[in-house]
């Protein structure tokens, strides 16, 4: 399902993750065998009882305080990522960023894919036979993506009562 270009994309901190009021690169690794970047919706209807669900499950993405849940988001813009770009030595890649909503069993969950020729880029894994990105590691690509996504990032803090 697609997104609007508008709309803004919440991207749940772990407390490692910020440092300094600064959103570390880690923020936008994926893990090993992920195939997207798990991102929440703010502009869905449940987007707080979801994040409630998350953080209340997942104890190191918020804090407890005088009754009431605080966690870091990276906000970003669907048409920012939408815009990142890969280059290597000065050649544009056959790379896109693209963001479409997970929604099975939580509804503001949406997820950040980087694809080539609409295929998965992940983590360890070698590209298949295409040639424009023959000689670039899939970890190279990442990279890119993730320092782009930190650029375009703002961190910002959320309070959820608690009850």
């Amino acid at each position: 399902m697609s997104i609007d270009l508008e709309e803004n994309v919440a991207r749940l901190l772990c407390n490692e993750w910020v440092d300094d009021g600064e959103i570390s690169v880690d923020a936008f690794a994926l893990a090993p065998k992920e195939t997207y970047l798990s991102v929440n919706r703010p502009a869905v209807d449940t987007f707080n009882d979801d994040v409630k669900k998350f953080v209340t499950i997942h104890q190191d993405f918020v804090e407890v305080k005088d009754d009431e849940l605080t966690f870091c988001a990276a906000m970003m813009n669907v048409g920012d990522i939408k815009a990142i770009a890969v280059e290597k030595d000065g050649r544009l890649l056959d790379v896109d960023v693209e963001i479409e909503s997970r929604d099975a069993h939580t509804k503001s969950h949406a997820g950040i894919f980087v694809r080539s020729g609409g295929v998965n880029i992940v983590k360890g894994r070698n590209i298949k036979s295409i040639s424009a990105l023959r000689g670039v590691s899939s970890d190279d690509i990442l990279m890119e993506v993730q320092w782009s996504l930190k650029d375009t990032a703002s961190l910002e803090m959320h309070f959820l009562p608690q009850h």
